[in-house]
C-alpha cells in the first residue's frame, strides 16, 4: 500500500500498512489511518469512529483541531470519523452567564444529536 521497496527487498511502508511487501492493511489496530477509511476498508476496520473502535487506544491523542482552532495539546477523539452510519453532532459551549446583576465563568456544553429522521434531542 504505497511502500516503496529496495533491490534488497526490503520494503518502507506508507499508511501503517505492514508485512515484508506491505501488504497487510492495518485495520482495526485502533489506529485511524486516514488511507484506509473507506466503505471497502471498513472505515480502517472501525478505528476511525468512537462507536466502532474497540482497541484501548482508541483516539487517544488524535485531536489537534477543533471548533475552528488549533489546539494547543492534542485531546483525545476521532477527527477523521466518516461511518455513513453515524450522524453528526453539534457542541454548543458556554463559558459566561450574564443575569444583569452577576457575572458567572464556567465551562458547560450541549450536545445536540439530529438524527436522520430530522428529530433533535438536547443533552446537558
Amino acid at each position: 500500500y504505497e511502500g516503496i521497496c529496495q533491490d534488497d527487498g526490503s520494503c518502507t511502508c506508507s499508511h501503517g500498512a505492514l508485512g515484508s511487501l506491505c501488504e497487510i492493511k492495518p485495520l482495526g489496530d485502533g489506529q485511524c489511518n486516514p488511507f484506509f477509511n473507506t466503505a471497502p476498508d471498513r472505515y480502517d476496520g472501525g478505528d476511525c469512529c468512537v462507536s466502532s473502535c474497540s482497541n484501548g487506544n482508541c483516539g487517544v491523542g488524535r485531536m489537534d483541531f477543533a471548533f475552528g482552532q488549533n489546539l494547543t495539546r492534542n485531546g483525545t477523539g476521532f477527527p477523521h470519523c466518516k461511518d455513513p452510519s453515524m450522524v453528526p453532532i453539534t457542541i454548543i459551549l458556554e463559558t459566561e452567564i450574564n443575569d444583569g446583576v452577576t457575572v458567572s465563568h464556567f465551562e458547560s456544553y450541549t450536545v445536540e444529536v439530529t438524527c436522520r429522521e430530522g428529530a433533535t434531542t438536547a443533552l446537558e
